[in-house]
C-alpha cells in the first residue's frame, strides 16, 4: 500500500478527487439544509431588483465551476492515455457543467433585457 501516487495518471485523479467528492456531496446536503432552513432561491429586494439567496450561492457557485474544470480533467486524462479514468470523469461532469451552461444562458439573456 502506497501513500502517494506514483504515475502520472494516479496524480491527475488524485487532484480531480476534491472535485468529483463535491459533486456528489454539495447536492444532497443543499438540499437537506434548505429542508430545515427553507429560504426562496431568490430574493426580492423591491424596484425589480433580486439577489440570491447566500446559501445557495455558497453552495451552487462552486458547484458550477466545478463543471468546466471536471471537463478539463477529462481532457487531459483523454490525452494522456487513461481512458476509462476519463470517461469516469465525464459522468461526474456531465450535471456541473449542464449548471453551468444555464446559468451561462440565463446571465446572458438577462444582460440582453
Amino acid at each position: 500500500m502506497r501513500a502517494f501516487p506514483s504515475t502520472k495518471n494516479e496524480w491527475i485523479a488524485l487532484a480531480l478527487f476534491p472535485f468529483k467528492a463535491y459533486v456528489v456531496i454539495v447536492l444532497p446536503f443543499y438540499f437537506l439544509f434548505n429542508t430545515f432552513y427553507p429560504q426562496p432561491l431568490t430574493i426580492y429586494l423591491g424596484k425589480n431588483a433580486t439577489t440570491w439567496n447566500q446559501t445557495a450561492e455558497e453552495f451552487l457557485g462552486f458547484f458550477v465551476l466545478c463543471g468546466p474544470l471536471l471537463i478539463l480533467g477529462f481532457i487531459i486524462q483523454l490525452f494522456a492515455k487513461d481512458e476509462k479514468s476519463a470517461i469516469r470523469t465525464l459522468m461526474f461532469a456531465i450535471v456541473p457543467f449542464s449548471f453551468f451552461c444555464f446559468f451561462l444562458f440565463i446571465g446572458m439573456v438577462q444582460h440582453m433585457l
